[in-house]
């Protein structure tokens, strides 16, 4: 499960930043900017688990959240599915610290990019991490449509 938090007066986006070291040992960057993730297990139900990932890593809650998609990352060697999001939020919606719960050991750097920032950052390749080039492509789009 993932979501791209998405701030529309402000017209932001709010990646984090945590070390990935199956990235790192293959000769690429260990810290990577992403959208906030986390696993569902079991029967958990995935936005009630993007609720709780947004509260823990970003510190934020949402006004409203969007199902994306659902998809394979990588269906011919892992049966993961990612239930992909876009959560609307705002200014006066942080209710936590954020940063990660300390019990599980993350290091997590939240930021807020202006959208033309994080388009940037998208073209010239600084977001290598495959959930958050989906999310923000299909945030491209729907803004795209609303013109």
């Amino acid at each position: 499960m993932a979501v791209l938090l998405y701030d529309e007066e402000a017209d932001t986006v709010m990646l984090v930043q945590q070390f990935r070291y199956p990235a790192y040992v293959n000769d690429g960057p260990g810290w990577l900017w992403e959208i906030v993730a986390g696993m569902c297990e079991g029967e958990d139900d995935a936005s009630v688990v993007a609720q709780r990932e947004l509260l823990e890593e970003a510190g934020y809650a949402v006004e409203r959240l969007e199902h994306i998609m659902t998809f394979y990352p990588s269906p011919g060697g892992s049966s993961e599915r990612m239930y992909l999001y876009l959560g609307f939020t705002g200014e006066g919606h942080k209710v936590a610290d954020g940063g990660g719960v300390a019990g599980d050991e993350e290091d997590i750097l939240v930021k807020w990019f202006d959208w033309k920032e994080a388009q940037r950052m998208l073209r010239d390749g600084e977001i290598p991490d495959a959930k958050t080039i989906i999310a923000l492509q299909y945030l491209t789009i729907r803004k795209a449509g609303q013109h």
